[in-house]
């Protein structure tokens, strides 16, 4: 037998690898540009954009939270769910949780998903599960 992996195998390991790549620089950009900017523009810019992405998502909930606005973090999280805007990933889970500190109860319903999703173990997801149940 051949330990080689096969070509197929290798290409869909880079793509994903390449993805998260350019999602995490994406995300980290936005996070350090999010502090010039106010909530309301960034609202604006998320209505323009014709078809949302996952790192628009991110930037968004990650704003929300940034101004003290869990709710708003989590209404856009219902939102992707509810109406399929982006696919939810384990980042998304995970900024989720954090506009759950000190409120169990949509934590609690979060937590259920991350577990029916397979997102619970992922260390971002144990993290914010971890720090939501502390701060509860």
């Amino acid at each position: 037998q051949n330990s080689q992996p096969s070509s197929l195998w290798v290409l869909m390991i880079t793509r994903q690898l390449h993805f998260k790549t350019l999602h995490r620089i994406a995300l980290q950009r936005s996070n350090f540009f999010k502090n010039f900017h106010s909530l309301r523009h960034e609202h604006q810019l998320f209505d323009k954009i014709p078809k949302a992405n996952i790192v628009s998502v991110h930037r968004s909930m990650l704003a929300c939270l940034h101004k003290n606005r869990q709710c708003e973090a989590l209404d856009i999280f219902k939102n992707q769910l509810q109406f399929g805007l982006t696919n939810v990933d384990e980042d998304t889970v995970a900024i989720s949780l954090k506009a759950c500190r000190g409120d169990p109860v949509p934590g609690c319903q979060i937590h259920g998903f991350a577990i029916t999703s397979g997102f619970v173990s992922y260390l971002s997801v144990s993290n914010s599960l971890m720090n939501m149940y502390c701060k509860s």
